[in-house]
């Protein structure tokens, strides 16, 4: 018999089973060949800033919505904590028209392998669609309600409430609303076996329902089913939006790559500092602005000689947004750490 479907949808989504990413190269060009690119990016720049920001270590709780985000971070193979950097290589972002309406819709996920031998796949953590011209979180997927586009309008979700309840459902979207189509879900009879039903909407409600004929096994072939039909999508990494990494270089300095041109890429000694509602209170130094060119790297002499943060590096991402990260050690291996922080 099939591993218990409940433990395969958790430790996808949960221990992100076997990930290979689809991120394509991309560049922001603001010129008229690509005006809808930049369109869409000044039309969601609200939730892609916030999600970098989360991405970065830049806030104290997890925003709304962003809850799949969070989970990717906190549980891998090994038990350990990803760092921030490592998450926005994993999380991308892609601007896509959903529904067929000729307006993009904006979706942040990460492409998995969804179960053995299965093609990738994108798991959708976040979809937004413009609504009175701001942008709407439309759906959000965790650890128990896993989200696939399956093309045409059509998403599927596959989940579990509990250790006996597993749950999948088939959703158009049409006119910027889901609406559920198929609803499939189990439940544990008196003699403790699971009886699994279907309703045309996303109720676990067994009255309202109909028991199907089902096993164990059909279940997950109808799940599998269900996912192959979804598509991966060529995500643009959350890493093009905070295109630096620091490493430890000889003789106490730290050595700063940039995957895209810094144009206004500034090293800044911290002193005074102060944390009060979130933000920082710092008096800032700037020891050196350049210009920062794609793939190049510069060493920094650095000495960490107390608890707080000493160092911060500043830049302008592809958003316009300035955007300052403090430079510190990692208490649990030493490595260098890049958060980002509100001034």
């Amino acid at each position: 018999m099939k591993q218990v479907k409940i433990f395969n949808i958790l430790m996808v989504f949960i221990l992100h089973l076997a990930p290979t990413f689809g991120f394509s190269a991309y560049a922001i060009d603001k010129s008229s060949d690509n005006v809808a690119s930049y369109t869409d990016l000044s039309r969601f720049e609200e939730p892609l800033e916030l999600a970098a920001r989360l991405m970065s270590g830049g806030c104290e709780e997890v925003p709304d919505g962003f809850e799949g985000i969070y989970e990717i971070r906190c549980y891998s193979y090994d038990d350990e904590i990803k760092p921030w950097e490592k998450v926005r290589e994993e999380v991308g972002y892609i601007f896509y028209d959903f529904n067929g309406d000729g307006i993009n819709e904006l979706a942040i996920g990460t492409n998995v392998v969804p179960y053995p031998n299965s093609p990738r796949k994108t798991m959708i953590l976040a979809l937004y669609a413009m609504s009175n011209g701001k942008p709407k979180l439309l759906l959000s997927g965790t650890s128990r309600r896993s989200w696939y586009y399956q093309d045409n309008g059509w998403c599927y979700m596959t989940g579990a409430e509990s250790a006996a309840r597993v749950i999948s459902g088939q959703y158009s979207y049409i006119n910027g609303i889901l609406n559920c189509e198929h609803f499939w879900f189990s439940s544990l009879n008196a003699g403790g076996d699971h009886e699994y039903y279907h309703s045309y909407s996303d109720t676990l409600d067994q009255n309202a329902a109909v028991k199907l004929n089902y096993t164990m096994d059909d279940y997950n072939l109808n799940d599998e089913n269900n996912i192959d039909q979804s598509i991966c999508l060529e995500l643009i990494p959350f890493s093009d939006l905070r295109p630096i990494i620091a490493e430890h270089d000889d003789g106490g300095k730290i050595r700063f790559t940039a995957s895209q041109t810094l144009k206004d890429f500034k090293i800044i000694d911290l002193c005074d500092v102060i944390y009060s509602d979130g933000k920082i209170n710092v008096t800032e130094k700037e020891r050196l602005s350049m210009v920062l060119e794609s793939e190049q790297s510069i060493s920094i002499y650095m000495p960490f000689l107390g608890d707080g943060p000493e160092y911060a590096i500043s830049f302008t991402d592809s958003l316009g947004k300035i955007i300052k990260m403090t430079v510190s050690l990692s208490g649990m291996d030493g490595s260098i750490i890049l958060n980002q922080y509100n001034w």
